[in-house]
């Protein structure tokens, strides 16, 4: 059985987000308000595949957005696992996504 490629953990900086404010807003809001804070910073570590991961990590049915912000650890965590799912995914040819 083929092992595995072992991925660099990556480090990104602490998304700097009042959660006082995130709880204000609305919920339809919550989303892109976190997305726009936290893509620039995964961008700077993970360049071309930031937009897929901050979409994956922003998941509010998979991720607890709360604590995304609030615990460094998790949101690396969160970010890593993204990447990695991302990177390890087979290519899918424009057939097989259908």
């Amino acid at each position: 059985m083929p092992q595995q490629p072992q991925l660099p953990v990556v480090q990104v900086d602490a998304p700097k987000i009042d959660i006082a404010v995130f709880q204000q807003l609305e919920p339809e809001k919550r989303r892109e308000f976190v997305g726009n804070a936290v893509y620039p910073l995964i961008q700077a570590k993970l360049g071309d595949q930031a937009g897929r991961v901050t979409g994956m990590i922003i998941d509010e049915n998979v991720v607890d957005i709360a604590r995304l912000l609030s615990d460094h650890a998790y949101f690396n965590q969160q970010v890593n696992e993204a990447y990695r799912l991302l990177v390890l995914q087979p290519a899918q040819t424009p057939l097989q996504s259908q």
